[in-house]
């Protein structure tokens, strides 16, 4: 990942502890150094990894370079037909790269929605990376929802508490129980 989504990610990876340590996950993309690059690769020297790429939209020089490298790394390291199980790509509707890339290498692709990474921490591009680390998404996510959900948090939250109570009397349900969440997430 790069730009907001790069940092998007190392703070929610550094914030977030895991109930058991999973998987380490660096967030890498965001440069043309060459020493960075040959700092992570040497990391990643006989071990094991998988490559998810993530981009809200169109994609970085240093993003597209940083995604090439790394597959290639993929490949050499455990051949093309491992490599492809190893490869996953979230992407935006301005993905162009990746987007040809999952469709051409036959990659899982899971699309990203229309909002600026700054807000994207209840997003399957943040939640799979705390995922792999091995953060409780049940924990966290209730925790996310809880914050959004309080108008003494912020001022949407306001919003977001009128849109529920409207929700719940269009809908005719009294206890809300999972309807708010659909439409927050919506």
């Amino acid at each position: 990942a790069s730009g907001q989504m790069a940092k998007l990610l190392r703070a929610g990876i550094s914030a977030a502890e895991p109930v058991e340590e999973k998987s380490k996950v660096i967030v890498f993309g965001d440069t043309f150094s060459p020493s960075a690059y040959a700092s992570l690769l040497h990391s990643l020297e006989g071990k094991s990894f998988t490559l998810l790429a993530i981009s809200e939209a169109e994609e970085s020089l240093q993003l597209r370079g940083a995604y090439s490298v790394l597959k290639q790394q993929l490949i050499s390291s455990c051949g093309k037909e491992q490599a492809a199980e190893r490869i996953f790509a979230i992407a935006g509707k301005e993905s162009k790269f990746l987007t040809a890339e999952a469709a051409a290498e036959d990659y899982p692709l899971l699309s990203y929605p229309e909002i600026p990474a700054a807000y994207g921490a209840g997003t399957s591009a943040l939640l799979l990376a705390l995922a792999i680390k091995g953060v409780n998404l049940e924990l966290y996510l209730s925790g996310f929802y809880d914050m959004l959900a309080s108008p003494s948090w912020d001022l949407d939250g306001v919003d977001y508490a009128v849109g529920r109570a409207a929700y719940r009397k269009a809908c005719g349900k009294d206890s809300g129980a999972g309807e708010e969440l659909l439409l927050v997430w919506q």
